[in-house]
């Protein structure tokens, strides 16, 4: 199960499903299955709800939004620590992410 953009062009195939859902063996295995089922829940999230124009769909959106872009945050579950977990490059995927959400928004004009 892939997450897929609205506007037909598969944003993030790159890192789905083989390197978000590759969970390891060994002891880090559920902490690696609870990171990438946030992360994927964030994607999802922020895919799912970009033009969503109900007040819950808004909330998600950002708080996702929120999640996602933060560079310095300060939570105990950071965007940055979780891509760096599942070994994957933050500030790329971030990028992937606003392209996306950039063609999303120019579609509908």
């Amino acid at each position: 199960m892939g997450l897929k953009a609205h506007g037909g062009d598969d944003v993030l195939d790159e890192f789905l499903p083989e390197q978000i859902f590759a969970i390891r063996r060994g002891k880090t295995q559920p902490m690696r299955r609870l990171m990438a089922a946030v992360l994927r829940d964030a994607i999802g999230c922020f895919q799912r709800h970009l033009h969503d124009s109900t007040h819950r769909g808004q909330r998600l959106f950002r708080d996702a939004e929120r999640w996602i872009m933060a560079e310095n945050d300060v939570t105990p579950l950071r965007f940055s620590d979780v891509c760096d977990l599942l070994g994957l490059e933050a500030d790329y995927l971030r990028s992937r992410l606003l392209e996306w959400q950039e063609r999303e928004i120019a579609a509908l004009l």
